[in-house]
Parts: structure tokens; C-alpha cells; sequence
């Protein structure tokens, strides 16, 4: 359940920086991906360590279908913007 919970942040996280151009808001988008990326790094490790499994193949599917997290990434790259 938390990797769930895990999985549709992120996923919510980068659709929100696609289009955000506030540089404050995208630092806070940014350090909240981070730390569920960090969370479910942390929750696949205990699983792996539990039951000798991988995060599933639709887990790792489902981030691979996200947009890219990195800002340089992302079309116009992290611009501060006026938007305030």
C-alpha cells in the first residue's frame, strides 16, 4: 500500500513540473519528488530484504512511463520566473 501511495506521488510530482515555471514552488516540487523517490527506494529495499523480490515489473514500468524528473530535462529547463 505506502509503495502505491509512493508511486502516485511521484507520478503527481512530475506531471506538476511539467508545467510549473515558479522557481520557488518548482525547489518545493522538487524536494517533495526526492523524498518520495527516497521513501520508495527505502520501502523496495525492505521488500527486497523480506521476500528476496524486486519491485515489480509494473512499478518499474510505471516510473519509466513518468516524465523525466530532472528540470534540465524538461522543455525551457529551471528558469526562475516572474510568477510570484
Amino acid at each position: 500500500m505506502e509503495e502505491y501511495v509512493a508511486l502516485n506521488n511521484i507520478k503527481k510530482f512530475l506531471s506538476l513540473l511539467e508545467t510549473e515555471t515558479n522557481f520557488e514552488r518548482r525547489k518545493t516540487i522538487e524536494k517533495l519528488l526526492a523524498e518520495e523517490e527516497a521513501k520508495l527506494a527505502q520501502l523496495a529495499r525492505q521488500s527486497q530484504n523480506l521476500t528476496g523480490a524486486s519491485p515489480s515489473v509494473s512499478q518499474i514500468s510505471m516510473l519509466a512511463e513518468a516524465p523525466p524528473a530532472h528540470p534540465a530535462a524538461l522543455p525551457g529547463g529551471l528558469s526562475r520566473s516572474s510568477d510570484t
